[in-house]
């Protein structure tokens, strides 16, 4: 008897998941779009000859396999598979395979550390001691001759890089996209730079541009005043009037230091997993997905984005109402 498009996308999918493959891994070894793939799991469209014959090469089956199922028979497998599950255990491919990790995340990041490793090529220190008697001739020669190899080393290196760089990249846009990859990559950078301002500059409040001598003064203001003379210094700052923008000292600095908590990846105890706080850093976050979502509120949400490329690139793709911020 013969079977119905979706029975045969049972089929495939049920073959895929039994070979623990997403639905890219499929696509990417069958040389097809993925949306063919797709469009055969949910049994909405028949792919050509061709296609049909590299997803079945990618499922380890016999070329014509798909016509025999479609047909009502049973697919020819080219080794040793394990047999298939019951249909009812078949997921179609598509958006709400949500507990599939998405590693799109690694690729961006995977793709800026490669330009980063560029950038540190083009510029190797290419020191050589040069400490040698000029008017000797051989030592003169003997140095000519270790520049010279320098040079050509260096140069082969940063080509090797570069052809590298281009390899990643390319692998990073089929996989995750153009558009998605640079602004993953945008996120990743900021994301690193708020740790490296974290990490070597606590005191920084990384949102703010704040530079001014009166800024830094009122942002410390409540430290100053556990000095002897501070009685002294606030009727100074009485007579003097309030700090740039109205707000007193103690005010601006509690409001900094409210800020610098919040920071994700600072030591606030609220946000420590042992308090029963949101964990912010990404080694104590699961991973995302639909289910770990559902049991997160919304500002435990922004923060797990504010601190972790896979969260802030899901929350982007999932929950965009939640997005604050500009990428």
């Amino acid at each position: 008897m013969e079977r119905t498009l979706t029975q045969v996308g049972n089929w495939v999918a049920r073959r895929r998941l039994e070979l623990r493959l997403d639905a890219a891994e499929v696509a990417r070894t069958a040389n097809v779009d993925p949306k063919t793939l797709a469009s055969l799991e949910k049994g909405e469209r028949w792919p050509r000859d061709r296609s049909r014959a590299s997803i079945e090469n990618a499922l380890g089956w016999a070329t014509g396999s798909l016509a025999a199922i479609r047909a009502g028979g049973d697919p020819t497998a080219i080794a040793s598979k394990a047999k298939p599950a019951p249909l009812a255990e078949a997921e179609p491919a598509g958006p709400k395979r949500s507990s599939v990790v998405d590693y799109s995340a690694l690729i961006a990041a995977l793709a800026v550390d490669a330009e980063d490793l560029l950038d540190l090529g083009r510029n190797i220190d290419t020191l050589i001691d040069t400490n040698i008697d000029v008017d000797d001739t051989d030592e003169v020669e003997n140095l000519v001759g270790e520049v010279e190899t320098l040079i050509s080393d260096v140069d082969s290196l940063v080509t090797d890089i570069d052809e590298f760089v281009d390899v990643v990249n390319n692998y990073a846009k089929k996989i995750v996209g153009i558009d998605r990859l640079q602004r993953m990559k945008r996120e990743t950078r900021r994301f690193r730079r708020g740790q490296i301002l974290q990490q070597y500059g606590p005191g920084l409040n990384v949102g703010s541009h704040e530079t001014s001598t009166e800024t830094k003064e009122a942002r410390h203001g409540v430290a100053n005043k556990t000095q002897p003379d501070a009685q002294a210094e606030g009727n100074e700052v009485k007579e003097a009037g309030p700090p740039v923008g109205g707000a007193d000292r103690r005010s601006h600095s509690e409001a900094n230091s409210r800020s610098d908590r919040d920071l994700p990846g600072t030591d606030n105890p609220a946000n420590s997993p042992k308090t029963g706080g949101s964990a912010t850093k990404s080694g104590d976050q699961p991973v995302p997905s639909e289910v770990a979502a559902a049991a997160m509120t919304d500002a435990e949400l922004k923060q797990a984005a504010a601190s972790d490329p896979l969260w802030a690139d899901y929350i982007q793709t999932k929950r965009p109402e939640l997005v604050d911020w500009d990428f």
